[in-house]
């Protein structure tokens, strides 16, 4: 039941976990993914029961959404997960999780249902900054620099079974910029999306 999936910014190595939908009894466990094969390299239990998304912030910090319980840090080596933010899942129903690409800020966008929030750290503000999400959005990823088909600071948005369900979003002026309907056609119930942030600037 993989459910996240993140590229560490500086390694380029693939970490990605899983909800409480597994047949295993590893619910909120911590892998590495072979890129070439897609192997799953278990790394350790989280100690959470249903992470919803990874996001990894420029200076390496992986973070993670728990459903019922909130942030979460991971430690790399040993899966471990550290709870930074409590969450009231009843107010806020987190279902996917990205950081800007910014390193001078810490600012999390998260999709509840059709609703964009965003949480700047810094400023310890939340807020809904867009209303008009296509419906349950499965998985998001901020562009950065390093992209060179979208402007840094858009989102890549993957919908659960919707007509273009994988698309760009500009979180600025809520507005739709692109979809992709061969890969929606191809792939319809995306849970995860990556930036590889290294090669993408080659």
């Amino acid at each position: 039941d993989i459910e996240a999936l993140a590229i560490h910014p500086k390694t380029n190595l693939i970490y990605t976990a899983s909800g409480d939908d597994v047949t295993n009894e590893n619910n909120g466990h911590f892998y590495m993914v072979d890129g070439q094969t897609g192997e799953l390299f278990p790394v350790g239990s989280t100690g959470f029961n249903e992470i919803e998304d990874l996001a990894f912030s420029p200076d390496g910090t992986l973070w993670a959404w728990v459903k019922g319980d909130g942030l979460i840090t991971i430690d790399l080596t040993t899966g471990t997960g550290h709870l930074e933010i409590a969450s009231n899942a009843s107010q806020v129903l987190v279902e996917e999780l990205t950081l800007s690409k910014e390193k001078d800020r810490t600012v999390f966008y998260g999709s509840a249902n059709t609703e964009l929030w965003v949480y700047d750290m810094d400023a310890n503000t939340l807020d809904v900054a867009c209303t008009n999400l296509f419906g349950e959005t499965k998985a998001l990823e901020m562009v950065s620099d390093g992209l060179q088909i979208l402007p840094a600071g858009f989102l890549l948005v993957a919908t659960h079974n919707v007509p273009f369900g994988l698309h760009a979003f500009n979180p600025e002026t809520c507005e739709v910029i692109t979809a992709d309907e061969t890969l929606t056609n191809k792939f319809k119930d995306v849970e995860g999306i990556a930036l590889p942030i290294n090669a993408c600037a080659k």
